[in-house]
């Protein structure tokens, strides 16, 4: 199941020395990368790239207590991410972050009223809208 770091953990210790084991699920990165994972597949690398970098190169240099606290600030984004099917509010926030035209091809379509307004809420929150865009 996305997420379960026991089956992260049952896998990573079953793989030969070389083998890389990446997080697919944002909110269990760093945990993932604490038990010997080397990364992660990304849906918030789309939105916020430099921190998911940053977040990975912390753990990779051992520095758990800063790739958390990395990781609790990008948390919001994280979790909105999933309030609809992926890649929807990924896509809404770029598009509101001015980082793609806002389009959506069947069988995506745009958000929804309430998922666009939580999506925008955690932007403004995170400071990544306009001209204060840290992206």
């Amino acid at each position: 199941a996305p997420g379960d770091v026991a089956h992260m953990s049952e896998i990573i210790a079953a793989t030969p020395d070389g083998f890389i084991v990446l997080s697919g699920d944002d909110p269990v990165t760093v945990a993932t990368m604490g038990i010997g994972g080397a990364g992660v597949v990304s849906v918030a690398s789309n939105e916020a790239p430099a921190e998911m970098v940053q977040i990975v190169e912390l753990c990779e240099k051992g520095d758990y207590a800063a790739a958390r606290k990395l990781h609790h600030w990008l948390l919001p984004l994280i979790q909105v991410n999933f309030v609809e099917s992926n890649p929807i509010p990924c896509k809404a926030a770029m598009a509101a972050m001015g980082l793609i035209e806002e389009h959506y091809r069947l069988p995506l379509v745009p958000p929804a009223p309430a998922t666009r307004d939580k999506v925008m809420s955690v932007l403004q929150q995170l400071k990544m809208l306009g001209a204060a865009a840290r992206v």
